[in-house]
């Protein structure tokens, strides 16, 4: 048995003893065994049966006790009702009684109430009727029927008052006798106020007034005062208007402001014997009744104003101005006919007419505008004094905001002061403004005796702006005070955005146009400066820009005033919160100053910008190219001779003076240089405007320098590291001086160039193999220079860092292969020409060797590296330009560019590279026309002809590159940068004619922007076509272009060309062009109504445009460029080449014909940064979308685009459906251009 001594133990050992036996006696030892456990369970057995009997024993006597607990439950239960019940019964028996005594006493005490009550009914009864009889005492009786008005009017009108009340004297019920008092009693007292006012017995009046309450005819009474008050505001204000002069000065100004000073006064002095004697608020119904004649008086002030003034008249000649100045400065300048001149008076530009003052006298609209500021000034203040009166909840409510009472909202006053003062104010102050800036720049004068000559003094003194900004400044602040002191949120809200709009318009438009047409500093020969007068007035045009922007933050600054900190909340609000009280007025003019000049500012510091590009590219660019090449003149960082410009020893030569011996040449040579161009600059400009223009011209002197640097590859030695750093340590602190020390931080890439290259061996060893954050700690600097970049600056020093490299990605088995250098290398030199530097030579593939130090630096300088040439010659030949690099798994494709004279020569290697990324081959070949030019023999020349639209150079910069006479096609880089030379918005290259047929000619074109190559484009095509047909081809009425988009069939006429352009209409469905995409790239339409439709169209594959439908042509006005360029997830297989977005807007027929030229529609062109004033190829792809959706009825289209930018096209567009209606047949372009320029090129 187990220790637990369970069944299931007892059944496991005993089978296991069973099965297990092997013999008989094991088998009876087992039955043994379990017969001696049979009998223990037994006994355990009989064990429990045993005390079974005393349990159920007890369980019985448990049974018993509970039967005995019952009986005495119910014995106590009994016992507590006979002795609690009577108990119980003689409590409420108490309680009933007490509450019916209660009622009793209650009901007596009530009785009593009503008793006493009804007698003091009859005392005030008979009173009334007592002191109404001979003694005719007012006041007694006024008091008694006051005090019978506060008896309730159930009792008055109740039985028992009606049959004790009455006697034989007042046998009438007590609510008629009362009734008949007050009645009586009103209408004495009316008839004796009205007395006492007509005889101007204040006393009486006074006395009468407080009489009406006590009758309970409080309403009565404030009527009658309020039409006693309004007969004094009537008299005093015909007596104000029948006095003095009518027509000088601020006559009715003041006096509308005599009228509601006198009704303040009124409100003021009164109001405490109203509210004592009416009660709280009481006084708001005087002033309702006071309302109503100051709506009459104040109109006739204003209505007789309006009459005298002659204000409708006024508005018709402001709303009529012409504005011919400024409108003639934004035309596009025309220049009078040979021996004609232009009439007297005439408005055409260049007329001799001075002036349009005749018609509009602005002293007048001055005068006008001051006196109608004081008297909207009044009415504020006036508006602002009855809000507070009538305010009952103010006192308890401190957060609560000022409103205006709405009789004052609503009267007649209000309505004249809307009509006569607030519209025609708002007109006139913009039109007073507007007329100011004209006037300004009429008699603009420019400061005297400007010099970039930093010997001759300035005869002006600083800011050297031109007189209109400060003409300008001074109206803006006039204006803007006088608008703020009229305390109209209407006013503001009016004039403020129309001030905002004039200068973003008008003052800003004149300073650009100035900038564009008449100051831009562009040099009157290539290669020479701009001159010096243009220079200087470019650089006051943008102090112009800068000095105006200060002065409109000032003046935003002084309009809005310091915050005013009040004493209750703790929490600063704007000084405005007091002249603007009503809700959130305050804010909102606050918002609509800072928008005003965050406009303003946004403007002016976008052009400011445009204005520092060009600074630097025409002026500052041109002369720093100079000053760095006499600054670098004659150095030689390999050499160690004394005479070296970069040496102590030169530096002491070149200024004979010992004291400057410790000072580099190099430093002090770009410091004159330096100082030489930008002082003169630095004291016309102002500081902000300079400190810009300083931190372009180091940004791009940091990349000249960095490109010098990297120029010293190879041929810079030990000591010469130590002398690169010091001279490029020199020139980063005398660029820097006088700049922010943020200027600094451009040379950062520089100046971490020459401490690498001067780090010692074990130096660079611990710094070699870091990267990121453990690089920066170990050094301590923040590096602009990757790993790779720090790995090839270590070899500027000569030898330095190349056979290790080479060692490790050239193969032992190197060989290079160059047929066209070997051939250029068997052809006799000319006599008559020096011979160049010797080429190197490629032989076939040799047996595979060890490539040593030697051999490497061999591949490294096969380029020939002349010495340094003499004073005022180019720069060293022999540098190595990389045009383009591209790469596969195992081969490295270079086109490169060696600066050889008089032509580079360029070529391209094919570079092999094996598993172990080591190049093992290299095929190189070169330019051989470029190396028989530079050995006497040229073979090449081409020519160039160049194209624009029909609106002239100004309109379209559309051009065609013709080569007439090449020998071998031009590579497509080559292409490329001549188009990046030209800069236009796209060239084209126009390829010889293709056979002789004269009645269908044809030419090859390849078109190309600034940075890629298109495979068709509209309006190029138009500009090429007119040019191919009508001077090429002697206006032949047939032909054909050949471009990568497809053959392009030609019809021309009358100087009008007509291209069937190359089409494969694709409208994307991947993925939709959404409105947060469209904000992020325009964020001025987040505030416009969304647009109508936005789908991804391309027009042929590799060209896609986002045409984007806007509601008017307000919003197309807000598309603005910017550096976003637009983003499209567009459908496999079109997803490559040129993205740009279409903004347009589909404009309404006018008339019930349709217009013969076609749907009229209006365009941009937006990609980035650029517009385009004319896109052919985007108005072929919306004009075949909106016929395919069935957006319009017309299949002709024409198109107007480049408004925005006054470089206005017209395009011509015909779509020509297929007989399913699913599909374009054919798209006809349109349109004329002339030639304006023609002339040679050689490309070398």
């Amino acid at each position: 048995m187990s220790p637990n001594g369970t069944k299931e133990d007892i059944g496991n050992d005993t089978s296991a003893s069973v099965y297990t036996a092997t013999s008989v006696d094991e088998i009876r030892a087992a039955l043994a065994e379990l017969r001696q456990r049979d009998a223990s369970v037994t006994a355990r057995l009989d064990e429990l049966l045993a005390t079974q009997k005393d349990l159920h024993r007890q369980l019985g006597r448990l049974d018993l006790a509970r039967a005995q607990l019952g009986s005495q439950v119910i014995a106590t239960r009994n016992i507590s009702h006979g002795l609690l019940a009577p108990a119980a019964g003689t409590a409420h028996r108490i309680s009933s009684a007490v509450k019916r005594l209660d009622q009793e006493q209650a009901a007596v005490k009530a009785t009593l109430d009503v008793v006493e009550q009804v007698a003091e009914l009859k005392s005030c009864v008979l009173g009334v009727h007592g002191s109404m009889g001979a003694p005719q005492d007012w006041e007694t009786a006024a008091s008694y029927l006051h005090r019978a008005s506060k008896i309730p009017d159930s009792l008055i009108d109740g039985a028992f008052a009606e049959e004790i009340v009455p006697t034989a004297d007042v046998p009438d019920p007590p609510r008629q006798t009362l009734e008949a008092a007050a009645e009586s009693l009103c209408g004495l007292f009316v008839r004796e106020f009205d007395k006492a006012a007509s005889e101007g017995d204040g006393a009486g009046v006074t006395r009468f007034f407080k009489l009406f309450p006590l009758i309970g005819r409080s309403d009565v009474g404030l009527d009658a005062y309020g039409r006693y008050v309004c007969s004094g505001i009537a008299a005093r204000a015909r007596s104000n208007m029948s006095g003095g002069q009518r027509r000088e000065g601020l006559f009715y100004a003041n006096v509308l402001t005599k009228l509601f000073e006198h009704i303040a006064q009124i409100v003021d002095g009164h109001e405490p014997l109203v509210e004592r004697h009416y009660g709280s608020g009481s006084m708001t119904r005087v002033i309702e009744r006071i309302q109503v004649e100051a709506d009459a008086q104040g109109g006739l002030i204003l209505d007789t104003w309006a009459d005298e003034r002659r204000i409708s008249r006024k508005l018709t000649d402001v709303k009529s101005y012409p504005f011919n100045f400024l409108v003639q400065s934004f035309l596009p300048s025309q220049k009078p006919s040979m021996g004609t001149t232009p009439r007297t008076g005439s408005p055409a530009p260049g007329s001799s007419r001075t002036s349009e003052d005749e018609g509009v006298d602005m002293k007048e609209v001055d005068a006008l505008l001051n006196e109608s500021a004081v008297m909207l000034g009044r009415w504020s203040l006036y508006t602002r004094f009855l809000a507070a009166k009538t305010a009952a909840a103010a006192e308890d409510d401190t957060d609560s905001k000022l409103t205006v009472p709405s009789f004052v909202t609503h009267s007649t006053l209000q309505k004249k002061v809307t009509d006569l003062l607030l519209e025609p104010f708002n007109t006139m102050a913009t039109f007073f403004f507007r007329r100011s800036v004209e006037k300004s720049f009429q008699l603009d004068e420019w400061p005297s005796d400007l010099s970039l000559n930093p010997t001759k003094p300035l005869g002006s003194s600083p800011p050297f702006v031109t007189s209109a900004v400060d003409d300008v400044m001074y109206i803006v602040n006039q204006v803007l005070q006088r608008t703020l002191s009229t305390s109209q949120k209407g006013v503001v809200s009016s004039v403020v955005p129309s001030v905002g709009r004039v200068l973003g318009s008008d003052f800003f438009g004149m300073i650009q146009r100035r900038m564009r047409d008449e100051s831009y500093p562009k040099a009157a020969i290539q290669g020479a400066l701009p001159p010096e007068a243009v220079i200087v007035q470019f650089l006051v045009l943008i102090n112009n820009l800068s000095i105006a922007t200060d002065y409109v933050k000032r003046i935003v600054r002084t309009c809005l005033g310091p915050p005013v900190q009040p004493q209750q909340t703790g929490e600063s609000q704007s000084a405005l919160a007091e002249t603007f009280p009503f809700g959130n007025e305050a804010t909102a003019v606050e918002r609509a100053l800072r928008n005003m000049e965050s406009g303003f500012e946004g403007k002016t510091s976008e052009l400011i910008a445009e204005a520092i590009e060009v600074l630097l590219k025409q002026v500052m660019r041109p002369r720093l190219r100079p000053v760095l090449i006499e600054t670098f003149r004659d150095v030689d960082y390999a050499r160690e001779d004394p005479s070296d410009p970069g040496s102590d020893a030169a530096a002491a030569a070149d200024h004979e003076s010992p004291s400057s011996s410790e000072g580099a040449a190099v430093t002090q040579r770009f410091e004159r240089g330096w100082q030489a161009f930008t002082l003169p600059i630095k004291r016309i400009l102002t500081p902000l405007a300079y400190e810009k223009l300083l931190a372009a011209t180091v940004a791009y002197l940091a990349r000249a320098l960095e490109k010098r640097i990297w120029s010293f590859y190879g041929r810079v030695n030990e000591l010469g590291a130590v002398r690169l750093e010091r001279d490029i340590a020199g020139i980063v602190a005398a660029a820097s001086r006088g700049g922010k020390y943020e200027v600094r931080d451009l040379f950062a890439r520089c100046v971490q160039m020459t401490l690498v290259v001067n780090m010692e061996a074990d130096e660079w060893e611990e710094v070699a193999g870091l990267e990121g954050a453990a690089l920066e700690k170990e050094t301590g600097v923040k590096w602009r220079l990757d790993g790779e970049e720090r790995r090839r600056v270590r070899g500027i020093v000569g030898g330095r860092g190349l056979p290790v490299v080479a060692e490790k990605i050239i193969a032992e088995n190197f060989t290079s292969i160059s047929d066209g250098v070997n051939f250029v290398d068997g052809i006799p030199v000319s006599s008559f020409r020096p011979p160049a530097p010797p080429l190197p030579t490629y032989p076939p593939p040799q047996p595979p060797r060890k490539l040593t130090e030697r051999t490497a630096q061999h591949h490294h300088d096969h380029v020939p590296r002349p010495a340094p040439p003499a004073r005022n010659e180019a720069p060293p030949t022999g540098t190595v330009t990389d045009l383009f690099i591209s790469y596969t798994c195992d081969t490295i494709t270079w086109c490169f560019d060696f600066a050889t004279t008089p032509l580079p020569t360029r070529g391209i290697a094919i570079l092999f590279v094996n598993a172990e990324r080591q190049i093992y081959r290299a095929y190189r070949e070169v330019n051989s026309a470029a190396v028989l030019w530079n050995l006497g023999r040229p073979e090449c020349r081409a020519g160039f002809t160049v194209l624009v639209g029909d609106q002239g150079l100004e309109a379209d910069q559309a051009a065609s590159a013709v080569a007439s006479r090449i020998v071998a096609p031009w590579m497509s880089y080559e292409m490329q940068t001549i188009t990046r030379e030209f800069n236009f918005s796209e060239t084209v290259f126009l390829h010889e004619r293709a056979g002789e047929n004269k009645d269908d000619p044809e030419w090859r074109v390849r078109i190309f922007m600034t940075a890629t190559e298109l495979p068709f484009a509209g309006h190029p095509t138009i500009g090429t076509a007119c040019y191919a047909l009508g001077t090429l081809a002697n206006n032949a009425p047939n032909g054909k272009l050949l471009c990568n988009a497809g053959p392009i069939g030609l019809d021309y006429s009358e100087g009008v060309a007509k291209a069937s352009i190359p089409h494969n209409i694709h409208i994307h469905t991947e993925s939709k062009f959404t409105v947060e995409q469209l904000h992020e790239q325009q964020p001025a339409l987040a505030h416009r109504k969304p647009p109508h439709a936005m789908n991804v169209v391309s027009p042929v594959k590799g060209m896609s445009f986002i045409m984007i439908e806007l509601d008017s042509l307000e919003d197309l006005a807000e598309v603005k460029t910017s550096g976003v360029k637009p983003v499209a997830r567009l459908d496999a297989g079109w997803d490559t080449g040129f993205l740009a977005s279409y903004f347009y807007v589909v404009m309404p027929q006018v008339g019930q014909r349709p217009d013969p030229k076609g749907h009229p529609i209006r365009t941009r062109m937006i990609e980035g940064a650029l517009e385009d004033p004319a896109t052919g190829s985007a108005a072929c792809g919306l004009c075949a979308y909106l016929t395919l959706e069935g957006r319009v009825d017309d299949r002709s289209f024409a198109i107007t685009q480049g408004v925005e930018m006054g470089r206005e096209s017209e395009i011509g567009v015909a779509v020509t459906l297929r007989e399913d209606f699913k599909a374009v047949d054919k798209i006809e372009l349109s349109g004329s251009a002339v030639k304006v320029m023609e002339g040679r090129v050689h490309y070398d």
